[in-house]
């Protein structure tokens, strides 16, 4: 990509010669994907997500943040990390956006603001008070963003004693301007950066992508598209008919921050890696479709009720033509969409995870016509608060990145809180899946102002039950062969996979044939 040359996996497969594939990236011309360069100045509509959280009554809008804490090797100078942030915040314009209110109104704008390197000194401090020390750093920190001014990123290096194998470098970033995906994108181009810094030699990033304004612009012209007009009775019914969780306290209104808590359950290493290498070819399945699966069960099963609303979250980063490529753009892309799933009385995991797949596909575009329909377009019919009162997301392999470095390790101080504890949160329940140290976590962050601890270590425990039963199901089932359900033939929207079940179990009698 750096040398101008576009290669997806897939082309791997698809042309399986060395001549054919390189055929095939030189006939792409990579002055076909729409991209502005150089330092961008001037507005950008805001995304759904954005307006999703910018619309919210906040008393504290500045302190929404993601961050890392690494372990960095005590080889690199800060001068070197500040020289590398530099060059990304240059690089990567949304990380410069300002925001400020006009009549009412948020907006978005590219600033020039450059947050330098903060350095702090901890040679000194016992070894017995580090961790706390450094906790305290980053949790300052958090807190110290400010969207007028356009300070989207803080970044801290900390020198530590000689007993210490790494110095640590914390990096936070307001959740308006990065997201999973940009974490991995800023990751891999920091390690890159400070590699070359260290050899002196000078990095040539290449022309940069679609900006997140062009994003913006791509959505806005979706908004006015057939194939999305067509999708709004789909969403029409997808925002009807919620039915609200059973609660062990009454009480109106969001919690706040400050009155949520958190409790984490995990699945085992052995188990995770049969989800992630093993479970998904069995149903022809993607790991999000069991995990909800497994999800969609425990609290149907939870609220007596045959079906649940989900709010949905999705990378956001879908394929909307050929002329757009954001797969080296830092922003908030994240799509969030209700998501209605009907759960049976009594199904086996094999039913289960065949409804839940088929229920899932037949979401239009994965979800991201719902934000452009009720935040880009206006429909007036999709306006009012969420539908929802529980969130997933599916966050994927988090040290994937930090594994796979050698300049950065993990470690095993807090980054402090990324979000403010006097900030509303409206669903009474969020829970977020991820893979760490090679293990499945599930977190679930849940309103103390609506729910008992044992409710909910209750729900955590049959959750993970019911997620190790599919699993255990699945590699059971693969020996006795592959399942296909209508989307894999392009047919869920004509036939049940009940109806093709059946189809493909009936005996065909050669004597009933005539030619």
């Amino acid at each position: 990509r750096r040398l101008g040359y576009e290669m997806q996996p897939r082309d791997v497969f698809n042309y399986q010669t060395i001549g054919r594939l390189s055929e095939a990236i030189s006939s792409r011309s990579a002055s076909l994907v729409i991209s502005e360069q150089g330092i961008l100045t001037g507005f950008s509509g805001l995304l759904p997500v954005q307006q999703w959280f910018l619309q919210k009554d906040q008393l504290n809008y500045n302190h929404f943040n993601q961050s890392v804490l690494l372990g960095i090797d005590k080889n690199i100078e800060p001068s070197q990390i500040e020289q590398a942030l530099a060059f990304i915040t240059d690089q990567h314009d949304a990380l410069r956006f300002r925001y400020f209110r006009k009549e009412g109104e948020w907006h978005q704008e590219y600033g020039m603001h450059k947050s330098g390197l903060i350095k702090e000194d901890l040679q000194s401090i016992p070894p017995e008070s580090l961790g706390a020390v450094i906790e305290e750093i980053c949790t300052n920190n958090q807190a110290g963003l400010d969207l007028e001014k356009g300070q989207l990123v803080n970044s801290v290096w900390m020198q530590t004693p000689v007993h210490e194998l790494k110095n640590r470098l914390l990096i936070v970033v307001h959740h308006l301007a990065i997201d999973g995906v940009s974490w991995r994108i800023l990751l891999e181009e920091l390690e890159l950066l400070l590699g070359e810094i260290a050899a002196g030699v000078l990095y040539e990033p290449g022309s940069k992508k679609t900006s997140y304004r062009q994003w913006y612009q791509t959505l806005e012209n979706y908004g006015q598209s057939k194939a999305l007009l067509s999708q709004l009775d789909y969403w029409k019914k997808a925002v009807t008919g919620s039915h609200p969780l059973p609660v062990d306290k009454l009480f109106n209104g969001p919690a706040k921050i400050s009155e949520m808590a958190d409790l984490n359950v995990q699945l085992s290493i052995k188990k995770t890696g049969l989800l992630l290498h093993k479970v998904p070819r069995v149903y022809h399945t993607e790991i999000n479709d069991i995990l909800l699966a497994a999800l969609a069960q425990a609290i149907t099963g939870w609220t007596k009720q045959n079906s649940i609303t989900i709010g949905l979250e999705g990378h956001g980063r879908e394929e909307m033509s050929k002329k757009v490529n954001t797969t080296r753009t830092i922003g908030w892309f994240t799509s969030l969409y209700p998501l209605q799933l009907v759960v049976q009385n009594n199904m086996e995991a094999g039913e289960l995870i065949k409804s839940i797949k088929e229920q899932l596909r037949q979401v239009p575009e994965k979800g991201i016509g719902f934000g452009v329909l009720k935040y880009i377009n206006k429909e007036i019919a999709l306006q009012g608060p969420d539908e929802w009162e529980i969130i997933f997301n599916y966050l994927g392999q988090l040290d994937n990145v930090i594994h796979l470095s050698s300049l950065f390790s993990l470690v095993g101080e807090s980054s402090g809180s990324g979000r403010s504890k006097d900030l509303l949160i409206n669903e009474k329940l969020s829970v977020n899946a991820y893979v760490q140290g090679g293990s499945l976590v599930l977190d679930f962050n849940y309103s103390t102002l609506h729910f008992d601890k044992k409710t909910m270590d209750k729900l955590a425990g049959s959750y993970l039950e019911l997620l190790e039963q599919l699993i255990d199901h699945c590699i059971v089932q693969q020996r006795s062969g592959l399942i296909y359900t209508p989307s894999d033939y392009g047919l869920g929207e004509d036939i049940s996979y009940q109806e093709l079940d059946k189809f493909l179990e009936d005996d065909v009698d050669d004597n009933t044939l005539s030619f």
